[in-house]
């Protein structure tokens, strides 16, 4: 009997290197690992953009969101997503050049 193969067995392929270990593993970082970035506080959010010397409409342009947005972060009435986080993270360490 012969198996047909779908896309997902294809993927599902490539993502396993030979010796057993996913990718994850085999790169060296453990399953489930935290990321390197760091929750921003509403005032490191705001620090970060003065730092960078930016108004909140400029800010806001760069992160893809709206100025109002960017107020309720810095005045901690809305706390930003996981991937927010992260992209703050990238900002602190690499500036708003890397986003345009």
């Amino acid at each position: 009997m012969t198996k047909i193969r779908t896309s997902t067995d294809r993927r599902n392929r490539a993502l396993i290197p030979n010796d057993g270990t996913s990718v994850v593993q085999a790169e060296g970082t453990p399953r489930g690992a935290a990321s390197p970035a760091a929750e921003y506080s509403a005032e490191q959010i705001k620090a970060l953009r003065l730092r960078l010397g930016v108004s909140q409409t400029t800010f806001a342009h760069h992160m893809g969101t709206t100025k109002g947005v960017v107020t309720q972060w810095e005045q901690g009435l809305r706390i930003p997503s996981r991937a927010t986080h992260k992209l703050l993270w990238v900002v602190d360490r690499h500036g708003l050049k890397v986003l345009t």
